[in-house]
Formats: structure tokens, C-alpha cells, sequence
């Protein structure tokens, strides 16, 4: 059997971090819909790092990041993931990076849950 990964979660439980600006800012459901976008990258982070440590087992981390205005991610903060190798981490840091979003009237400081968990391929099962 072979092993892959798979991203259990992304953008379930997000925490979108309240400020004193007034203005509309970014949904749950506007930050989820670009971070199912950008699972591919995500993922492909993941698949590098367990190219690099096959033993690696199930990784959490939150990713807390601020989105400007123009909907580009401003600042990325990554948690919880001190299992995590730096190249890893360096990867993900850019595929959130990456990640285009709406339009707001104000910037969005939010926390995105991420799990990734070992899988059979189903395909090598008999």
C-alpha cells in the first residue's frame, strides 16, 4: 500500500479576529471559497515535506493571516505546527501568500484551522 495525504481540514472553523475599524470586511464563507481554491498548493506543501520525512504522522497548525483591502494577504502567522519542518512551514507561508481575495472595505485578520492526516491510496488496496 502506498501512503499520501490528504488536507482534512481547511477553512472549517474559521476565526475571523474582530478589530474597532468600521466598514464591511471579509465572510467566512468569501475566506473559504479562495482557501478550497488554493487546497492543490496546500497539499503539494505537504506531499514535499513527506517526500523529505516519510514517518512524518497527522500535522495541525492554524494559519492566522491578515487580508488588506485589496483582498492580497498582508501578513501570514503560522501556530501550533512545531512538529513541522521549515521548509514545510516556508511553503505553506508562501501558498497563503498567494491567495487572492475579494475586495473589502477593511482588512480582515482571521485563523484558519489546517489538519493534514495520512490516507491509503485506494488504489493500491486490494
Amino acid at each position: 500500500m502506498t501512503r499520501g495525504w490528504r488536507l482534512v481540514a481547511v477553512g472549517l472553523g474559521w476565526s475571523i479576529l474582530g478589530g474597532c475599524e468600521f466598514g464591511d470586511d471579509l465572510t467566512a464563507e468569501q475566506l473559504s471559497s479562495v482557501v478550497e481554491a488554493s487546497k492543490p498548493a496546500l497539499i503539494s506543501c505537504y506531499q514535499e515535506a513527506l517526500n523529505r520525512a516519510p514517518k512524518q504522522a497527522e500535522l495541525q497548525m492554524q494559519v492566522e493571516l491578515k487580508v488588506a483591502p485589496t483582498g492580497e494577504v498582508s501578513e501570514v502567522s503560522l501556530r501550533n505546527g512545531e512538529q513541522a519542518a521549515g521548509e514545510f512551514k516556508k511553503c505553506i507561508r508562501g501558498a497563503v501568500l498567494a491567495m487572492r481575495f475579494p475586495e473589502a472595505d477593511i482588512p480582515t485578520h482571521a485563523s484558519l484551522p489546517l489538519i493534514f492526516e495520512p490516507k491509503e491510496d485506494e488504489a493500491a488496496t486490494p
